[in-house]
């Protein structure tokens, strides 16, 4: 799925157990994982937080606790290397209150590209020309200021589309 693919799909509430987010650009899988983390209500109890040095025994283990006062709960995880065997028998039968999130600055483990039937993959490269003057158009105006198109497209030059730049 594409990042711009996203928002819609996140509408319908019908989630994926596992979201692998992935792709040259920060920024696009910084804003990915944030729509993801909304999902959990009440994120004091429902949201589990990961760095790279998590092991997939301690990922697996959170994924499989209930949400509190909440549909759901979010397990996101920062560059999952170790024991990635454990998250991939945890997704064969997944907890259906658990939204998994996992991402990745560049391209995913080889190990979690391994399960990879078991997991939905957003795509977080560039974006689109059109999609990034428009986030360039709504920062502006949000923030009570204005920019040329000139000024705009020059940015975006300068920046090589890079919405980590370019932000």
């Amino acid at each position: 799925m594409e990042f711009t693919e996203l928002k819609k799909h996140l509408a319908l509430k019908k989630y994926y157990p596992c979201y692998v987010l992935a792709g040259e650009d920060a920024f696009v899988v910084g804003r990915a994982a944030e729509m993801l983390s909304r999902i959990a209500e009440l994120p004091d109890f429902n949201l589990s937080l990961f760095g790279e040095e998590a092991s997939g025994a301690d990922v697996a283990l959170a994924c499989r606790q209930l949400p509190v006062m909440s549909d759901y709960r979010v397990v996101s995880v920062a560059g999952l290397k170790r024991d990635t065997a454990a998250v991939a028998a945890y997704l064969k039968e997944p907890s259906p209150s658990t939204v998994l999130v996992l991402r990745y600055g560049g391209t995913v483990d080889a190990g979690v590209q391994k399960f990879s039937s078991l997991y939905e993959r957003v795509d977080c490269a560039k974006l689109p020309l059109s999609v990034v003057r428009k986030w360039i158009a709504q920062t502006v105006t949000e923030a009570d200021a204005q920019i040329t198109t000139s000024a705009a497209e020059a940015l975006i030059s300068r920046c090589g589309g890079d919405m980590t730049r370019i932000s």
